[in-house]
């Protein structure tokens, strides 16, 4: 997973964004534009050229003023962009850019998994609309609504929601003025009941590949690919019961796991 970072952005430029994208080859990336002050427009534009994308796993945006705007644009980008996880706190999107998220979330060719949306002015309207979702979404897992203003109403609506869903495990609630820490209570027992029915779930799947009959290892083909000196030799001579001899074969350089790339694409002038 290649990590980009941007310090600055600017609006008009998404073809200098997308050619970034791809800078580093058909690479899975985690992109931040985290705390940029960018607005409405700048989160259209961005949004546009992340449309295209697919390779983007993981976006943050947070603490930045996109708007219901640059929100829908967004919702509409992670139907064509495969983004598992996405952070649009603070970022002021409202019921409307809640809403389209909602929409967004019953579509078969939307993938997030965890959404981030903590401070956005967000009631029970655009509550009632995700917990509409959460009734027939079966990929996501974890929202972050905290410091929003959802309400009891939208609290009862996501417990009735949690009573269809098995895929959710976190719905975060705190500092939401009028959610009744009963409701709450209720929620989080919802939320506790899917995360132990997918350990069982889970246990059973394992257990079961466990039990199936295994066979010698002349019988099975395998084929390791990957870089020079990456460990493939020793991972085989070791599948084969084999020891790692240094005379034999030569030490590995090590293998990085992630890339971390801070790139300033412009300066704040």
């Amino acid at each position: 997973m290649v990590k980009l970072q941007y310090k600055w952005a600017h609006a008009g430029d998404s073809k200098r964004i997308t050619e970034l994208l791809y800078k580093d080859g058909p690479t899975s990336k985690a992109i931040s534009f985290s705390g940029l002050r960018l607005g409405e427009n700048e989160g259209v534009e961005i949004a546009t050229a992340l449309s295209t994308s697919t390779v983007c796993r993981a976006l943050d945006y947070c603490n930045n003023n996109f708007g219901p705007r640059g929100a829908i644009a967004m919702s509409e980008a992670s139907l064509s962009c495969p983004i598992y996880t996405m952070c649009l706190h603070t970022n002021g999107i409202g019921d409307e850019g809640m809403i389209a998220f909602a929409e967004a979330l019953k579509s078969d060719t939307c993938y997030l998994r965890e959404l981030y949306l903590a401070s956005n002015n967000i009631t029970s309207v655009g509550a009632i609309a995700l917990a509409d979702a959460l009734k027939v979404n079966t990929r996501l897992f974890a929202v972050y609504l905290s410091g929003n203003d959802v309400g009891e109403t939208g609290g009862l609506a996501f417990e009735e929601a949690l009573k269809q869903n098995s895929t959710m495990t976190t719905l975060r609630l705190g500092h939401n003025s009028g959610v009744s820490p009963e409701t709450q209570l209720r929620i989080q027992a919802l939320l506790q009941e899917n995360t132990r029915n997918q350990k069982e779930f889970f246990n059973e799947v394992l257990s079961s590949a466990t039990s199936v009959i295994s066979h010698p290892w002349h019988q099975a083909k395998l084929m390791v690919i990957g870089q020079g000196r990456a460990g493939k030799t020793s991972t085989i001579r070791s599948l084969s019961g084999k020891l790692f001899n240094p005379d034999v074969v030569a030490s590995t350089v090590g293998v990085e796991t992630s890339t971390v790339k801070a790139l300033s694409l412009w300066e704040n002038t």
